[in-house]
């Protein structure tokens, strides 16, 4: 951890003093950045503190796998450079809206259907520069791969939903885009699809994403292309497509699973869980570890039943989504929220 000048001599003192004007007047602040996951954590603070004017790219190596932005910077921005020179990001963070920014991928810590096989958003995560409640820019890990130096605050910043501060500028391990992205489809029922999803992780096969939707069974198969042709001649699918297309209106929830009216639950459950009946619609992502169920009016009991295998569901933005957890866990989680923020000034969520 060490002060850094990640902002402006002018900017800092804006950032200042806000947060003076905040303390003084003991006005809790909701950091704002492009707004697109408002309804994903609930806060009682009604006073902005926006971050959407301080973005750019900062530096960006193709060769060393390596970029830094400013929190504020538009995700599909980064992204668009990314793809210019053949690299992406891994993890797939959701790109809800063009407003969508950096910053407020990494404070939410969303991973796409890649997430088994390439990592969580917070893996990715290299280094952050957040802003404390005195106003001061405090640093965390850096820009290379290998970083040993103190606790790694940075992936705890990574889903944290700024309970531990503002994000102005965050680090990102970039991939190299795979020379071939081809999804193999089979038509079978939700026991059926458990089963196999058992099965193919069982077996070295370039998986990028396994997803069970509306009786369809998805594998997408990405890398070399001798690799992914051998996958499909072991798998033998029904049929196939090529590209991303379909993935991304899922990863980015632009699906009708999500778009249409109901109260979504988001389950996670240990993979080879079997079906949990009678909640409704469901979709089963990441390998079966992620299940998605459209219950209007049973959510609670879905709940209990995923507990009753070792797992646990929440509604999908709602208020309450990233609730405190319980137990010795939530302990934690209220200690190192107080030594970061003590006046509990940073989006105070769910008592």
């Amino acid at each position: 951890m060490s002060s850094d000048s990640a902002l402006s001599d002018g900017e800092l003192e804006h950032l200042r003093g806000l947060l003076d004007k905040a303390r003084a007047q003991s006005w809790p602040l909701r950091i704002v950045g492009g707004n697109s996951k408002a309804e994903w954590w609930y806060t009682s603070a009604t006073q902005e503190f926006s971050l959407r004017d301080y973005h750019g790219i900062r530096s960006y190596e193709p060769s060393e796998l390596v970029i830094t932005a400013r929190a504020g910077t538009p995700l599909m921005e980064l992204e668009n450079l990314l793809a210019a020179h053949g690299q992406c990001l891994a993890a797939e963070p959701p790109v809800l809206s063009p407003a969508s920014t950096v910053g407020g991928a990494v404070a939410a810590g969303l991973s796409g259907p890649a997430r088994p096989w390439r990592g969580a958003l917070r893996d990715h995560v290299l280094g952050v520069k957040l802003l404390s409640a005195k106003g001061e820019v405090l640093r965390f890990g850096g820009e290379v791969m290998k970083n040993v130096a103190g606790y790694d605050v940075s992936r705890l910043c990574t889903g944290a939903w700024g309970r531990l501060g503002p994000l102005v500028e965050v680090s990102l391990r970039v991939a190299p885009v795979p020379a071939r992205s081809v999804t193999a489809l089979w038509q079978v029922d939700e026991a059926e699809a458990v089963r196999r999803m058992a099965e193919l992780r069982r077996v070295p096969l370039p998986l990028s994403a396994c997803l069970h939707l509306e009786g369809q069974l998805r594998v997408r198969l990405s890398g070399a292309p001798a690799a992914v042709d051998a996958a499909l001649d072991a798998l033998r699918p029904e049929r196939q497509e090529e590209g991303e297309a379909w993935w991304a209106g899922w990863r980015n929830y632009q699906h009708a699973f999500f778009v249409k009216p109901a109260q979504i639950w988001r389950v996670s459950v240990p993979p080879a869980t079997p079906p949990l009946d009678g909640f409704g619609d469901c979709a089963l992502d990441w390998g079966g570890a992620l299940r998605w169920y459209r219950a209007d009016e049973n959510g609670e009991a879905l709940a209990k039943a995923a507990a009753t295998h070792g797992g646990f569901g929440r509604p999908w933005r709602q208020a309450g989504f990233s609730a405190r957890a319980a137990g010795a866990t939530g302990l934690l989680e209220q200690r190192v929220m107080a030594s970061f923020d003590p006046g509990n000034l940073f989006n105070p969520g769910p008592d």
